[in-house]
């Protein structure tokens, strides 16, 4: 998995409204791909009825768009993934079902794309995108000081290939994530450690925060 690239430039990140919620949008790059990563800074307590979620974007999303020219000849997931865009890849995550951490996230789903873009595309050979999302909601929490939890067989691997439930176990644990001690539904955690200051999400999360303190103060 490739580690995300480049400086991020200040002026493209849209800070849009204070908390609760905040919307963000970030111009990213990934081993060399450039794309845009979307979506909300949850604030306080998450419902674990309500399902947030962050987006990957191909940068030039008309000309990705364009470059698939029948749709008849996509499935059904493919066609609901052009109708949303054409993501690059998919973060889930909700408040805790079952778990007496009010604060927390669940982690529901991390899944790549890439493999639905066209073979002319310049975005299908993308790699690392599971790999940025886990080390992006990993900063989010360091800075919001919440425990993650997740369940590794219900997630779709990080990498393109198959992955027993041990790989995938032993892949979040590079991540941080350890045995939550619930056998019945093989839960994982991790728990809050120092922010690394050097993340999209961070850097994101901060500007936010400097305006929402400007509009109190």
């Amino acid at each position: 998995m490739g580690e995300l690239e480049g400086e991020l430039d200040a002026s493209k990140i849209a800070v849009e409204k204070p908390p609760p919620n905040n919307k963000f949008s970030v111009e990213v790059e990934i081993n060399g791909k450039k794309m845009r990563f979307s979506g909300k800074i949850p604030q306080g307590f998450v419902d674990s009825a309500t399902l947030q979620s962050w987006y990957l974007l191909p940068l030039d999303e008309k000309a990705e768009k364009a470059s698939t020219k029948d749709l008849s000849q996509l499935g059904r997931n493919q066609q609901r993934w052009y109708a949303y865009g054409c993501p690059l890849g998919e973060l889930h995550f909700s408040g805790p079902t079952g778990i007496d951490d009010p604060e927390s996230l669940m982690i529901l789903g991390v899944s790549s794309h890439s493999g639905n873009f066209p073979s002319q595309s310049s975005y299908k050979s993308v790699r690392g995108i599971g790999n940025f999302f886990i080390k992006e909601i990993c900063e989010l929490a360091n800075l919001q000081k919440r425990t993650l939890y997740l369940v590794p067989g219900d997630l779709l691997p990080p990498k393109e290939n198959d992955m027993t439930d041990a790989q995938l176990k032993q892949w979040y644990g590079k991540n941080g994530f350890v045995d939550a001690g619930d056998n019945i539904r093989r839960i994982m955690k991790r728990d809050p450690q120092l922010p690394s200051g050097d993340r999209y999400i961070s850097k994101a999360y901060n500007l936010q925060q400097e305006k929402y303190n400007k509009t109190i103060g």
